[in-house]
C-alpha cells in the first residue's frame, strides 16, 4: 500500500487485445459490521488468446472503503488464477495513515 493506493503485481497471458484488470466490492452501503470488506480482483481478457506472458502493476484508490466515524477499515481480496486456486489478501486501511 502507498497512500490510499492498494498496488499489485499481477502476470497474465495475451496477445493483442486489451485487458481489463477490475477491483470489486458487492453492491451497497459499507458498515462497520461488515468487516473484513470483502473485494475480488477480476481480470477480462476480451477473448484474447494465450500466446505471451505479461506482467503489470496495478493500483487501485482505496478511499471509497473509507466509513464515517472509523480510523481505519480491515479488507479481503480474493481472485482465482488460470489452474483454478484462489489468492488470498487480508489487508487493513488506516485512514490516517495513508
Amino acid at each position: 500500500m502507498t497512500d490510499s493506493l492498494l498496488n499489485f503485481e499481477i502476470k497474465y497471458w495475451g496477445h493483442y487485445k486489451t485487458h481489463y484488470i477490475n477491483l470489486v466490492k458487492q453492491p451497497g452501503e459499507l458498515t462497520s459490521a461488515e468487516q473484513p470488506i470483502e473485494l475480488e480482483l477480476r481480470h477480462n481478457a476480451n477473448g484474447d488468446v494465450e500466446d505471451i506472458p505479461y506482467a503489470a502493476y496495478v493500483s487501485f484508490k482505496l478511499d471509497s472503503l473509507q466509513i464515517d466515524g472509523q480510523e481505519s477499515v480491515s479488507f479481503k481480496i480474493t481472485s482465482t488464477d488460470y489452474d483454478g486456486e484462489v489468492f488470498e489478501y487480508n489487508g487493513d486501511y488506516n485512514y490516517g495513515n495513508n
